[in-house]
């Protein structure tokens, strides 16, 4: 009996569709679905492997049919056609017929004991009962396209690379990309490695094309995407602005490479050299079980980089954990591994030179691109194609053992050894290549590992054991440094060690200035794995929960379920800590494939914050809906970004008042009558201050936005960038004006962004009457020593100095001179 597979994007429709097949079939067919990615973070696509194995589920000598969807699934289902042994292969038919209609129409006839060419036939007439219906005018649906500009400073590099893909596979319809301005492509928008391979750079022109149901939608999100900067405005990624210094004069005994992580460490040299693996083609026997040898590695790569990606979201945040993201759809990317099963079944070669010789292709292309960060990425594909040879050649490269504290030599790291290292014994990194792009950086610096990288071959031509000292702000390396350099470099990291581990000792003590004033010092998070993260760190709570975490990066926007689902977890690792949870805040530098903003002059003055969700009532019900019922019986707060006027927030507490009564109708637990706060942002609030104070339950003041909209000044514009300065006297006054309208009204007030969390500003903040600190994760052990610092009357005396000084220099002058 004839084999049936159903490939979707959705993996409920594939179930569905199965349930309704056999039931048309009598349960006298197998059928298998294969529908969905199987990853609970990002669970709308195809995945090569599940389709594989449904694939070998249903397998009979009598064939399989493989229905699909469009888009990834026809890639997928190519994908696994292709890993299937040869022998199997002829057997196994990709249908074009509709899916629904299609497969049907396929199993009924099945059921009747048709052969697979008649049951074929029957497939593709499956629309012929719909065609009265269908419009006799409408042409068949051909390919769609549209050109667009790459607006974001690092162009399509890997984490705007892999959203893309996601996006890409969530629509039934089959797209490609085409760098103009390279003359590179096209290339398949469902393929990382294709993607990385346009080399596609700020500026460059795309043309996006795409074919099938889902064309129209898939080319407006895409292009919506890549226009908006996809997902990163100007942002550059994390760690891609490190500066390199300026060329200073030789210096003897001295090598000055390129700044990668700060910290001073001092200690005997351990160099690292690795072995290059050199692999000769090996003939194998049995090609199909050297092929299922080659996924079974591959499978086990993709586990450890997960493990790789929940450990860096954890210690170095969302940024930058998305390259093992990447790095994880380059272990399922159908152009590269079919490129290695076809050398293995075909060539009768092993599976460790196909892999080697297929993933250094990809490097060698990506490492020949003109753009130095894209450049970088090849290094990202070297380390993945390590993890997948250890698995072959059960050879793994091993650093050295570390007997003493000592600071590492090698030409170059990979994240994944980075990740290895022991900061206690590994007291500093010194490569002759890197770059602090490189992500395996991004690790040193989430390790605390003070690094400087670009220092040539010099520093691995060095004896072990001979004594060095390295300061990863100024990018300087001492060999054998004097007795003088030592001492103020062991002075300089005694002071920053000590400070670092007192406050690291005292970060459960509840935040209190020096005469027992308490301060609630709460955090700022993005994801949930950061909620346990903030509460380890000493937090008191978390004081914005930028809920955004949850939208970017997909084709749609996240279910009630979902919502509630990551609301509950987080409200379960603060353990009855209060959560603060911003609605979505979108709009600026910040786009979503699925939100129309249209084309705004200024996006920053235009639809961003609760303007687009007083207007989206669909995205603001389902997420009130959520924080709603995740509130009940937690200490939950709601809190409303970009308020401007008393309408505004009139109107969402309105909605709010809505969505409870809807909640309670339907016999749902929520949080009833939760509190409602809002954001200063604008000018315009805090001007009426007063009057929000009296109706919001709180108050949050965002100084990043509030000091560029006061200043008037884009903080990512270079040429005005100076004046968006938290001290300036302007925002220093608003920030007073917003405490004091507070105070007045007896509303709690707190304050977030970078101001909050700079520990010159403390006495600053603590003298005009602010209570609560909301800052970054890290940053909040030091940010209690700070607080703890100080008197209550020193830091009024302080702050009364620093509001008769007319600029923001001399306000960080008199700050500076008081630490």
């Amino acid at each position: 009996m004839i084999g049936f597979v159903l490939v979707s994007h959705s993996a409920q429709l594939a179930e569905g569709l199965r349930e309704l097949a056999e039931q048309a079939a009598h349960g006298s067919v197998a059928i298998a679905a294969a529908g969905g990615t199987g990853d609970p973070t990002n669970p709308i696509g195809t995945d090569a492997y599940r389709v594989l194995q449904a694939i070998e589920a249903v397998y009979s000598e009598d064939g399989v049919l493989v229905f699909m969807d469009l888009g990834s699934a026809v890639l997928s289902a190519e994908t696994a056609l292709e890993l299937l042994a040869e022998d199997r292969r002829t057997r196994v038919r990709l249908c074009p017929a509709p899916l629904v209609e299609g497969t049907v129409a396929a199993v009924s006839q099945a059921a009747a004991g048709a052969g697979i060419d008649e049951i074929l036939r029957e497939a593709a007439n499956a629309l012929a009962a719909k065609a009265p219906q269908a419009d006799a005018t409408a042409e068949p649906p051909g390919a769609a396209e549209i050109v667009v500009a790459v607006p974001n400073r690092l162009g399509l590099h890997a984490r705007p690379a892999a959203q893309l893909v996601r996006l890409a596979r969530g629509y039934r319809a089959r797209v490609t990309l085409e760098n103009l301005t390279a003359h590179a492509g096209p290339a398949d928008a469902g393929s990382i490695s294709a993607v990385l391979g346009l080399g596609a750079r700020q500026g460059h022109r795309l043309r996006i094309r795409a074919w099938g149901n889902d064309a129209g939608d898939a080319l407006a999100a895409l292009a919506d995407f890549v226009a908006s900067g996809c997902g990163e405005g100007d942002e550059a990624p994390p760690g891609a602005a490190a500066p390199s210094p300026a060329p200073a004069p030789p210096l003897a005994g001295r090598l000055t490479g390129i700044p990668a992580s700060a910290g001073v460490a001092i200690g005997p040299l351990v160099r690292y050299r690795p072995s290059a693996v050199h692999l000769s083609a090996r003939t194998v026997e049995d090609p199909e079980a050297e092929r299922q040898r080659l996924l079974a590695a591959v499978a086990g790569a993709r586990d450890e980089t997960r493990g790789l990606d929940e450990w860096s979201l954890a210690h170095a945040g969302a940024g930058e954990a998305a390259i093992f993201g990447a790095q994880s759809l380059l272990l399922e990317d159908p152009p590269l591994i079919s490129a290695v099963s076809h050398a293995i079944l075909d060539g009768r070669v092993d599976a460790a030179f196909a892999w080697q010789q297929e993933t250094r292709r990809l490097a060698d292309r990506l490492a020949a691109l003109d753009d130095p960060y894209l450049r970088a990425r090849a290094a990202d594909v070297t380390d993945l194609a390590l993890r997948v040879l250890r698995r072959l050649t059960g050879v793994a490269g091993v650093l050295p053992e570390l007997r003493e504290p000592s600071i590492l030599a090698a030409p170059d790291l990979a994240p994944a050894e980075v990740q290895d290292l022991d900061p206690a014994r590994c007291l500093g990194l010194c490569l002759e290549s890197g770059s602090p792009l490189a992500h395996s950086m991004i690790m040193a610096r989430a390790k605390g590992i003070p690094a400087v990288v670009g220092l040539g071959p010099a520093i691995s031509a060095l004896a072990d054991g001979t004594n060095v000292a390295i300061d990863g702000e100024q990018a300087a390396v001492w060999i054998s440094p004097t007795a003088a350099e030592i001492e103020e470099l062991e002075d300089r990291r005694e002071r920053r060690v000590a400070a670092l581990r007192q406050a690291a000792a005292e970060r459960h003590r509840p935040a209190a200035t020096r005469d027992g004033r308490r301060i609630r010092l709460v955090a700022n998070i993005s994801a949930v794995a950061e909620a346990a993260e903030a509460v380890e760190r000493g937090a008191e709570g978390v004081g914005v929960l930028r809920t955004e975490f949850l939208f970017m990066g997909r084709a749609n926007a996240p279910g009630e379920d979902e919502q509630l689902s990551a609301y509950r977890a987080i409200a379960a690792s603060l353990a009855g800590r209060p959560l603060v949870v911003r609605t979505l805040d979108i709009g600026g530098d910040k786009g979503l494939p699925y939100i129309d903003f249209g084309a705004e002059t200024n996006p920053f003055l235009g639809w961003r914050g609760i303007r687009v969700t007083l207007r989206r009532r669909d995205l603001f019900r389902t997420q009130l809906r959520a924080i709603l019922r995740a509130g009940a019986g937690q200490q939950i707060r709601l809190l409303l970004p970009m308020i401007t006027s008393l309408d505004e927030l009139r109107e969402a507490k309105s909605r709010v008042a809505e969505v409870e009564a809807e909640l309670e109708a339907e016999n749902l637990p929520c949080h009833r009558h939760m509190k409602i706060g809002v954001m200063i942002e604008a000018p315009a609030a805090a001007a009426v201050a007063e009057q929000l104070a009296r109706e919001a339950d709180f108050m949050s003041i965002g100084t990043n936005d509030l000091t560029q909209y006061v200043m008037a000044a884009d903080r990512t514009n270079a040429r005005v960038a100076a004046l968006a300065d938290p001290f300036q006297p302007a925002v220093l006054r608003t920030i007073r004006q917003v405490i004091g309208a507070a105070r007045q009204a007896g509303t709690d007030v707190a304050l977030c962004g970078e101001l909050a969390a700079d520990p010159v500003a403390t006495p600053l903040l603590l003298g005009l009457g602010l209570e609560e600190f909301s800052v970054s994760v890290p940053l909040i052990p030091e940010l209690k020593r700070a607080i703890a610092q100080w008197t209550l009357p020193e830091a009024e005396a302080i702050a009364g100095k620093a509001f008769g000084l007319d600029s923001c220099h001399a306000v960080r002058r008199l700050l500076s001179s008081h630490r």
